[in-house]
Parts: C-alpha cells; structure tokens; sequence
C-alpha cells in the first residue's frame, strides 16, 4: 500500500464531490467562525457518525481555543492543511483515506470539498458505495446546520 500524503490534495481520487453553501443576511466572519459553528450547531448522533464525538462538551472543547491549526483536531476529524480561508481535514481509515476542505469565500458563501482514495479496492469499495448516499446526506445537512437551516442553500456541483 503507497503511503498517502493527506496534507496535499490526492492525485488521482477515486471520488470527489462539491457542496457549496450560501447562506441568508448573516453569514460567517472567517473560516474559524464558520468551523465553529460546523462542529456546535449539529446533533450528537450526526457529530457521532462524522467526527467520531458524541460528547457535545469534547465537540465544544475541540474548537473553544480559537482557530484549529494542522494537528489539532475535532474528534476524528484532523486538521493536515491550514490557510487563511481554508481547513482541510482527514483520515485514513486503512481500506480508505478521505480529505474534506471547507473553504470561506465570502460571509455567505463555503466550498465542501470531497476526495476519497479507496486503499482496498474490494472493502474500499463496498464500504463507500454504501456510505456515498449518507455522505451527501449528512454533509448537506452538517452545513445547513452550520448555517441555520432556514435562510440556507447547499447546492451540488456535480461536474466532478
């Protein structure tokens, strides 16, 4: 198996997706304020699943400090690429890797980047074709969520 780097975007993914969420009149300040709010604004069961926390005083904890740098993570989720308006998190999982970077535009407007490389090509494979539908799932709602789901708009880019 060929070590991975998950700091830099993934060469050839064996999945990719994009979300971007617009949000109403009040949006996000920076990406911290935008992380912030992903992590504390979703329900224990959806951080259980995702980030591997259940405990809202840990999710709460994870991103109290001020901005997440590289190392730090949020349960399962950590940080391997930082940038003024951008945090990409990740995890190899063994049969998979995954990167998914969150990137601010604007106050009313986040990116949701999503690369998977599948490192066993048999349980890589069955374990993400039945996690895709929940990933697109969870992610738009995670970001809703963020957002507050009234006022708020996740669009999939599907020319990936």
């Amino acid at each position: 198996m060929d070590a991975l780097v998950l700091s830099k975007p993934f060469d050839n993914p064996d999945y990719a997706d994009r979300f971007v969420l617009e949000t109403a009149d009040e949006g996000f300040a920076n990406i911290d304020d935008f992380i912030r709010d992903l992590a504390l604004n979703q329900p224990s069961w959806l951080t259980g699943i995702s980030m591997g926390l259940r405990d809202s005083d840990k999710v709460r904890a994870a991103v109290s400090d001020g901005p997440l740098d590289a190392g730090d993570a949020i349960g399962n989720w950590e940080v391997v690429e930082r940038s003024g308006d951008s945090v990409t998190f990740a995890e190899d999982m063994r049969i998979m890797a995954y990167r998914i970077s969150y990137r601010w535009e604007s106050e009313q407007r986040v990116v949701a980047e999503t690369e998977v490389v599948q490192r066993s090509r048999l349980l890589g494979r069955i374990y993400w074709g039945l996690a895709t539908p929940m990933h697109k799932r969870f992610l738009t709602r995670m970001l809703r969520n963020a957002a507050g789901v009234e006022g708020s708009t996740v669009i999939e880019d599907t020319s990936l």
